[in-house]
């Protein structure tokens, strides 16, 4: 593909500190930049302002001298590698310095798309019609301790470490052995005209949180209008330095494979037999085994507010789980067989016409169901409900019906919401039904509470407490026996202890349904 940019922006600010200790590059992008950069010097190590200068011209000068063909994970360890080469070698030549370090957030565009590394706390977020679809995860000592269940998410809130890096690129004067942090690494395929990119420091999130960040990108304003009003809201108002980078797509080429300059050349009959006997082995090994998934979120509900019941991370936990589907982790599912609703496009009306979508499936795919938003029992709750018309949620009756009506022989129902319990319910769900789970299937139902429980979101994980250990465990925290496979046995024996004691046993997940406790769930890489 090729990617095209519009005018991109850079800023860098002190804040209220009397240095600046970040470092964007470029400071002065064109549409024909392609490699972005945000380093932000560790707070509390010696000079910052320098560590996370030389963090930053290390990348650059890697990048320079050795272009990469393909941006892959070697790729990326030797940059970081070489950053922290660079770094000890200014240690050694200044004795009176003990410790230096900084993050890291990059952004790389080439025809394969665009990849995201990172370490520490520098973000990089992908936006689209003034949603998130894709944001880093901080390496933060104590998210880390919540994801393991050492700690729970009130205690991160309170914890001595709670502003502690996990992972960051720092050397200390006299190290024996040097721990090298890898960077957490993303490769984004799924771009569009119109879409954004924007990777900023810890101290631009003071002021700007994600709801006020979708809130800019959701007017209909110029890019330069909608950076402005990014600095206007972190102006005057952020301690720390904030500094960060906006890169507006303006369009994607999408190549054929086809040189279109060079003439055809002429096959042979053996060359043309081989081309089909290709051809053929991958359209048989693409009809093996399809996913079809319809995923739900909510936060912002037609008659409710934030005083009345909207809620926060319900939308971005379904964009989450569309991105954990479209990686080999979840099956490498193509776009064209998911579809995303949330907020105002999850009416009761949409939703029932995505579920339509299962009707394709063969006895050899899987379909899977996602939502996350109100529940209640019964059903529940779409964008439009309304409290005087009962007929207008989502009931468990009717997704039995559609689920029932395909013909896949794995079927996964995922629910956060409140009061998902109830669906266990054979009488509303009909689990022994033969028509409904015939003797073969897999009918899976994973539920974030019992039948009288809430189901919780928290500020710590930025997400629906389920979902977020339920994805941890999909991308290979629950893989127990060491086998690179997630199965849904081992699933549940990762995610339910560790809601448990986050939830203080307010909140207790359930599966259930008629499955293989080896029902396969995920890869791990």
């Amino acid at each position: 593909m090729k990617i095209i940019l519009n005018q991109p922006f850079a800023f860098s600010f002190t804040g209220q500190r009397e240095n600046n200790e970040d470092v964007v590059f470029p400071e002065f992008p064109t549409p024909n930049t392609r490699l972005f950069v945000v380093c932000d010097g560790i707070g509390g190590w010696d000079k910052g302002e320098i560590a996370s200068s030389l963090v930053a011209g290390a990348i650059i000068q890697y990048f320079e001298q050795r272009p990469p063909v393909a941006v892959t994970q070697n790729y990326l360890m030797d940059v970081v590698n070489h950053a922290h080469l660079v770094l000890a070698e200014y240690l050694q030549q200044n004795p009176l310095l003990s410790r230096m370090g900084s993050t890291m957030a990059l952004l790389y565009l080439d025809e394969g798309g665009a990849t995201i590394a990172h370490i520490g706390d520098s973000r990089v977020y992908h936006l689209r019609d003034g949603f998130v679809l894709h944001q880093t995860q901080d390496h933060r000592y104590v998210l880390e301790l919540v994801a393991e269940g050492i700690i729970t998410q009130e205690q991160a809130k309170t914890h001595p470490r709670r502003n502690s890096l996990s992972r960051s690129i720092g050397v200390k004067a006299n190290e024996a052995n040097i721990k090298i942090d890898e960077p957490t690494i993303y490769s984004i395929t799924d771009i569009q005209a119109g879409d954004y990119f924007f990777l900023c420091t810890d101290g631009v999130l003071e002021q700007l949180t994600e709801e006020k960040l979708m809130g800019v990108f959701r007017e209909d304003d110029n890019d330069a209008s909608k950076m402005a009003k990014v600095l206007c809201i972190c102006q005057d108002q952020t301690r720390d330095n904030y500094s960060g980078c906006l890169v507006p797509i303006s369009e994607v080429v999408i190549k054929n494979g086809v040189n279109s300059t060079l003439p055809p050349k002429k096959r042979s009959l053996w060359q043309w037999l081989g081309l089909m006997l290709f051809l053929l082995s991958h359209f048989c090994s693409a009809q093996k085994e399809a996913t079809y998934a319809i995923l739900v979120g909510i936060s912002d509900y037609k008659s409710l507010d934030y005083r009345t019941g909207d809620l926060r991370f319900a939308d971005k936990d379904a964009q989450r789980i569309k991105t954990l589907l479209m990686r080999k982790a979840g099956g490498s599912v193509p776009e064209r067989n998911i579809r995303l609703l949330t907020n105002s496009n999850a009416s009761q009306r949409n939703i029932l016409k995505a579920l339509q979508l299962f009707q394709r499936a063969t006895a050899n795919d899987r379909v899977v169901f996602y939502f996350s938003g109100h529940g209640m029992k019964g059903g529940l709750v779409p964008y439009d409900v309304s409290r005087n018309q009962p007929s207008s949620i989502l009931s468990h009756q009717a997704l039995k019906t559609y689920f029932k009506s395909s013909e896949a022989l794995t079927k996964l129902c995922i629910v956060d919401a409140c009061l998902s319990g109830t669906m266990t319910a054979k009488t509303v769900w009909g689990i022994s039904d033969v028509e409904t789970a015939p003797q073969k299937a897999d009918v899976v139902l994973m539920l974030s509470s019992r039948a009288t429980q809430t189901s919780i979101e928290s500020s710590i994980t930025r997400g629906g407490l389920f979902t977020f250990f339920l994805l941890n465990g999909l991308r290979g925290k629950a893989d127990l026996d060491g086998n690179r496979l997630i199965t849904v046995k081992e699933l549940y024996q990762y995610v339910s202890p560790l809601v448990k004691k986050n939830a203080i046993n307010r909140q207790a997940p359930t599966f259930y349904g008629n499955f293989s406790d080896n029902l396969t769930m995920s890869y791990v890489k």
